[in-house]
């Protein structure tokens, strides 16, 4: 069974916790519980593959998934930071994506770092769990070089 260790970073409030306590207990909720680290098994058509996700920015990771808040003008100088340091593949993703409200200097900050840095970027939303499986499939695809890899049922929650 492989096993890859994956970073989620991004500002303080875009829902990291959220998006690794909604993986773990398959709960949303909107009270802030910190939670640093969970690990994900995932039975895919390739066998089983483990995933620790930790929030943070590690030299060490395989691969890192960067979040920027829905709600929020991002900073542009701290995500860029976050993709210049990634020497691993990297995911983009705008969380709260189920509210209605949208910047447009989002897409162009978005647009812009997709070019630069050949990140795939996704909407996704804790709360309605849109797009939820979606950046960790990618980052699969690309640590194991399988394009076709799926998730062939829901992960086995491990703390």
């Amino acid at each position: 069974m492989a096993t890859f260790t994956i970073d989620i970073c991004g500002p303080t409030g875009c829902g990291k916790s959220a998006y690794m306590r909604r993986h773990l207990t398959g709960d949303f909720t909107y009270e802030y519980l910190p939670l640093t680290q969970c690990k994900l098994v995932y039975n895919t058509n390739y066998g089983k593959m483990t995933m620790i996700v930790r929030e943070g920015v590690s030299l060490l990771a395989d691969a890192r998934m960067v979040l920027i808040d829905g709600d929020k003008i991002p900073d542009a100088k701290q995500i860029t930071k976050y993709l210049e340091t990634a020497m691993v593949p990297a995911v983009l993703c705008r969380s709260k994506a189920d509210r209605l409200r949208r910047r447009p200097t989002q897409y162009k900050l978005v647009r812009n770092l997709m070019k630069s840095f050949g990140v795939k970027y996704f909407d996704i939303s804790s709360k309605s769990n849109y797009n939820f499986e979606k950046p960790l499939q990618t980052l699969l695809r690309e640590l194991t070089g399988y394009n076709d890899l799926v998730f062939t049922a829901l992960p086995e929650r491990v703390v």
